[in-house]
């Protein structure tokens, strides 16, 4: 099996700024995510986010 990228620490300091450039909206997204979850979880809410990235998602408020 092939190393992962995310083995290598160069490709994990730039991962924040890659996927930036690679997905279209990505901040956008997490911003639109911020919004959903004020207007509709209530202020004591578990979030559990599920997949894998860089963790921005749990910093989207």
């Amino acid at each position: 099996m092939a190393d992962s990228p995310f083995d290598n620490p160069r490709h994990v300091e730039k991962y924040a700024d890659r996927v930036v450039q690679m997905v279209p909206a990505y901040r956008v997204i997490h911003q639109l995510t911020a919004v959903l979850i004020d207007e509709h979880a209530p202020v004591d809410a578990n979030i559990l986010v599920l997949g894998a990235g860089g963790g921005l998602e749990t910093r989207a408020r």
